[in-house]
């Protein structure tokens, strides 16, 4: 272990500091060599979807919403929906309710008209908007897409399973908050 804990935190944030910034490059790269692409669009989802999960929201918008624009572009509206998730995520997260709220609409609009195999599932959708309205303090919503949420996961993938446990974790967020009231 370390000795010093102060240690092991700047190690941490250094770390995740290298991380984001070889992340970044990497969408650069693509950006000069293949502007507009597949990849390209790929690459800037990586980068939001990085800041996103390290608190970085604001630093998230820009790259998620290239994406989006690139997807629109390339007129892809399923892969689209990928950048849209997270970035409702972020607008979630920065207290942007109805921004949130109107983004996972567009998402589950056009997952729900996605064949039922497609890539991007819906079950992700109604996983954001539960755990959403668990921060809004909307308890009946909360419930309602986490089962959802739950209802459209199998237990085959990684995907269905990391699923499954957010949404339960969001449960039991949900059953914590009823017995303190």
């Amino acid at each position: 272990g370390f000795a010093d804990p102060g240690a092991l935190v700047t190690l941490l944030a250094r770390t995740r500091e290298t991380a984001l910034a070889e992340i970044e490059a990497s969408s650069q790269g693509l950006a000069r060599v293949r502007p507009g692409s597949h990849t390209h669009a790929q690459s800037l989802e990586r980068v939001g979807v990085a800041y996103l999960r390290t608190g970085l929201f604001e630093a998230a918008i820009k790259p998620l919403e290239d994406a989006r624009a690139i997807w629109a572009k390339r007129g892809d509206s399923l892969l689209r929906t990928g950048p849209t998730v997270a970035l409702a995520e972020v607008r979630g997260a920065l207290g942007q309710d109805a921004q949130a709220k109107a983004l996972l609409d567009e998402a589950l609009m056009v997952r729900q008209s996605s064949p039922k195999n497609a890539v991007l599932p819906e079950g992700d959708v109604h996983l954001v908007r539960g755990l959403l309205a668990i921060d809004r303090g909307e308890t009946a919503d909360a419930h309602t897409e986490l089962g959802l949420a739950l209802s459209l996961s199998g237990w085959d993938s990684r995907a269905d399973l990391t699923r499954r446990v957010l949404a339960e974790a969001g449960r039991t967020r949900l059953a914590l908050a009823a017995n303190q009231t």
